[in-house]
């Protein structure tokens, strides 16, 4: 076996371990994945009820500004009737 044959052998070798690096990481990745296509999903962008949320719905920039204009501070505690 000459230089070249080594060399060739050598890159195949490498191509098989790099094949199985990348099936092991594509799994990772489908793993991580889906808890985060689990969380996208709330009350807001689906049929769910709120009381489902896994986090809360975020209120939008402009629903915040208008309140703003309108001198309301948007708070949990300011919310809230008396």
């Amino acid at each position: 076996m000459d230089a070249r044959d080594k060399i060739i052998e050598d890159i195949k070798k490498l191509i098989v371990v790099q094949s199985q690096q990348i099936a092991k990481l594509t799994a990772r990745v489908a793993e991580l994945e889906l808890p985060l296509d689990k969380a996208t999903k709330d009350s807001l962008t689906s049929s769910k009820p709120p009381s489902s949320d896994i986090t809360k719905p975020k209120t939008s920039t402009l629903l915040r500004r208008d309140l703003a204009k309108c001198g309301k501070n948007w708070s949990v505690r300011n919310s809230r009737a008396i």
